[in-house]
This record gives structure tokens, sequence and C-alpha cells, in this order.
């Protein structure tokens, strides 16, 4: 099973590396509850459930933990979306009657 190493101490965080079972790290600090193990090495979190720490956890340091990234916001589907917001809503960028390109809805169809 592979671990993820992440920007920050949460799954909510994006992906910075992997690594394998067996990989050996060195962890150079820690989250407040001891959940997630500081990677210095390579500026990412991994998460305790992929992994055990061997070692005394309190003797190193708390990091400061980066703020979780803003979701975005959920994109609902409309004939006015430009081509890339449209395929991420789920439509269909399309010709239409009148020979202009925009955005198809699946719920319109």
């Amino acid at each position: 099973m592979n671990g993820f190493c992440r920007r920050g101490p949460d799954k909510r965080y994006e992906d910075v590396t992997a690594f394998t079972a067996g990989t050996v790290l060195s962890v150079a600090g820690r989250n407040e509850d001891n959940t997630w193990w500081w990677i210095g090495e390579f500026n990412c979190w991994i998460s305790g459930t992929v992994g055990q720490f061997h070692g005394d956890a309190e003797s190193l340091p708390v990091i400061i933990l980066p703020e979780l990234p803003e979701p975005e916001p959920e994109l609902t589907c409309s004939t006015d979306l430009k081509q890339e917001l449209c395929i991420k809503a789920g439509g269909t960028w399309a010709d239409t009657v009148s020979a202009q390109q925009s955005c198809v809805c699946p719920d319109a169809e």
C-alpha cells in the first residue's frame, strides 16, 4: 500500500508524493495529537495510519499547520458557461441551431 504525503495534515490537502510500503522516512515534526508526521526532507505530511513511528514523539517539534485550502464552489451547469466550466459542470460544448457554440446541460436535453 502507498502512503501519500500531503501539503498539510489532512486528506483534503493536495498530494505531494507517495511512498511504497517499507520506505523508511526521517520524521522532523508532528501535529499536536501525533496523528500526522512532518517529513521535512519532502516538505510534506504523512498520516500515522499508513505507517509506524518509532521513537519519542513528544521530543519532536509541533509544526504550525498550514490552512486548509478553500473548497471550490459547486458548479451548476448552465447555458451561459464558458467551454471549460461547462465541461467541469457536466455539460457538453456543442454547436447550436444558430451556428453558435454553447453549453448543453444534461437536464436540458
